[in-house]
Parts: C-alpha cells; sequence; structure tokens
C-alpha cells in the first residue's frame, strides 16, 4: 500500500541540515557586523586623533611672540591709535590631570588672504583658544571646542564679550586630554666654571600675564608641547590612548634674539695697565761747543 508524505526520519534529518545551515549563516552574520563595528570604531578613533593631531601641530608650529606693541584692528575702522599691550601671548592651564584651556597667537592659521590677484596666500597673525568642555550627556567625555580671530586680545574669545568670537566643535568623545609642557633650561656646572649644561624641564601649565612678566622680566615660549589624548570608541566602550610632540618653531628664534648671555668676570682675563715708556733720550750734537773744545786741544798741542 503506497503512503504520501515523509517518513519521521526524513523529516528529522531535514531539521538538523537546516538548523546547521541557519547556525552557519547567522554566525557569518555575526562575524560581519562585529568586523564592521571593529572597522568603525578604528576608523573613528584614528580620524578624530589625525584631526586633533594636525590641527594642533599647524597651529603649534606658527606660534609665536609679537615683536612689538601691536593695535589692534578691525577690517573696517582702528580701534585705537594708540597701541594696546596683548596678554596672554602663551597660556596653558589645567583642571585636575585634563586640559582646562589653552591660546596662543599663531601666524599659521586656517584663513589666509591674497593681497594680489595670482598670488600665492599669505598668512596673518590670529589668536586661537582651545576649550575642554564637558559632554553634558555623558559626565566621562570630553568635547574640545575651537576659536580663532583676527581679534588678538584675548577679552575678545570670552563669553561675556560683547562680539566674541564664535567657537567650534573640534573632536568629540575625549576621556583625557593633557598637554606636557617643555622648556630647555641652561644651568653652570659650578661656581667657578663657565661650562654650561642643557636640560629639559617639563610643566603642566604655563602663563605670560604681567605678574609673570614682572617676576620673570621675560615672555617665552615652550619648544615643545606634549599632547596625550584618550578618546572614547563609538559605543564608549573602550579608550585608545595616543602620545605625540609637537615642536614650536619660533621658540629657539626667539631666544636667539634676546640679549646675549655675557661670560662671567671672572673668565674674562684681566688686562694689566701697560707701563709708559720713557722717551729715548735723542743725542743732539752742539756744533758750537764741538767747535770751542776742538781749537783748545789744538792750542794744548801746539803749545807742548
Amino acid at each position: 500500500m503506497k503512503r504520501d508524505g515523509f517518513a519521521l526520519i526524513e523529516l528529522l534529518l531535514t531539521i538538523v541540515v537546516s538548523s546547521l545551515l541557519a547556525t552557519a549563516l547567522f554566525t557569518v552574520i555575526f562575524q560581519t557586523n562585529q568586523l564592521r563595528q571593529t572597522v568603525a570604531n578604528i576608523t573613528s578613533i584614528y580620524s578624530r586623533a589625525s584631526l586633533l593631531q594636525s590641527q594642533l601641530e599647524r597651529d603649534l608650529m606658527g606660534a609665536f611672540i609679537p615683536a612689538q606693541v601691536e593695535m589692534i584692528q578691525t577690517a573696517t575702522a582702528k580701534e585705537s591709535k594708540k597701541g594696546t599691550p596683548i596678554e596672554k601671548v602663551f597660556e596653558a592651564t589645567a583642571q585636575g590631570e585634563n586640559l582646562e584651556m589653552l591660546t596662543f597667537i599663531t601666524d599659521n592659521p586656517l584663513q589666509t588672504y591674497l593681497p594680489i590677484k595670482g598670488a600665492r596666500p599669505k598668512p596673518r597673525a590670529a589668536r586661537v583658544v582651545y576649550r575642554l568642555q564637558k559632554d553634558k550627556k555623558r559626565n566621562d567625555s570630553y568635547t574640545l571646542m575651537r576659536q580663532e580671530g583676527e581679534k588678538l586680545s584675548f577679552g575678545a574669545y570670552g563669553k561675556q564679550a560683547k562680539e566674541a568670537v564664535q567657537s567650534f566643535v573640534m573632536v568629540e568623545g575625549i576621556a583625557q586630554l593633557s598637554l606636557t609642557l617643555i622648556e630647555q633650561e641652561v644651568k653652570k656646572k659650578g661656581e667657578g666654571s663657565s661650562e654650561s649644561k642643557k636640560h629639559f624641564k617639563k610643566v603642566a601649565k604655563w602663563t605670560s600675564s604681567k605678574k609673570e612678566e614682572k617676576k620673570e622680566k621675560k615672555i617665552s615660549l615652550p619648544e615643545y608641547v606634549q599632547v596625550t589624548a584618550a578618546l572614547w570608541d563609538a559605543q564608549f566602550d573602550k579608550k585608545k590612548k595616543f602620545v605625540f610632540t609637537i615642536p614650536i618653531v619660533n621658540a629657539r628664534s626667539w631666544q636667539q634674539k634676546k640679549k646675549a648671555v655675557q661670560p662671567p668676570k671672572e673668565s674674562i682675563p684681566k688686562q694689566e695697565p701697560s707701563k709708559k715708556e720713557e722717551p729715548k733720550k735723542e743725542m743732539v750734537f752742539n756744533a758750537k761747543k764741538g767747535a770751542i773744545n776742538l781749537t783748545e786741544q789744538l792750542k794744548g798741542a801746539l803749545a807742548t
């Protein structure tokens, strides 16, 4: 007698084969999604790190100290005919382990101008301000804000300024951001020796306010800025740490322009005062006296 349908063994085999195929398919899909997520996290972290490094490198390598008191000007009119001193030429403050504010004057800003049509673009002096702010949605995340403008006065970049320079979001998802400012110090090996020893000093803060200028009697730039940044991934599960060092090109050139350090007095050989040379006595021949002596000698010879 002929029966229609499947046997129990055939049905079980079909279920087993289908489950194996489904498991393999879901494994491939899961691995693909995981790989896509990993690639997205790596791309997100490294793209933000690259942006942070390239922009800080561009700004800091052009940091400089204005050689003279400059005038704050706008595109329409001059605000003052008298020069106004520029405060906070280079200043970095920290809050705990993180950066709070970084500001300086650079000659390598994002914006440039063209003096003549067809000529190469020329950079202009501008002030750059970086501020690290907490993320409103997450307490363990920070956002780096950037300001740039042609006004060199620091007051124009505050929140209470009438026409404050607009700030832009530069990098988000920062777990930690800190700066280490490195300067070179020259110290003498000993009190009596003229030889000097160079070493690098690391600090977390840098200021160029008027009080510090009166104390140190100088305005200086750090030679290197070491940046330590830890960035969250897209899911805020893991963070990646980056460390890079940026040289400030104008720091050494500015130090060379300063007054050269004179050698200590002890190292300068003392010059003994030269004795006055007595004028040589010249033998002067008196013709009249010589003639008299000669006649007397002749008379004496005749008399004998």
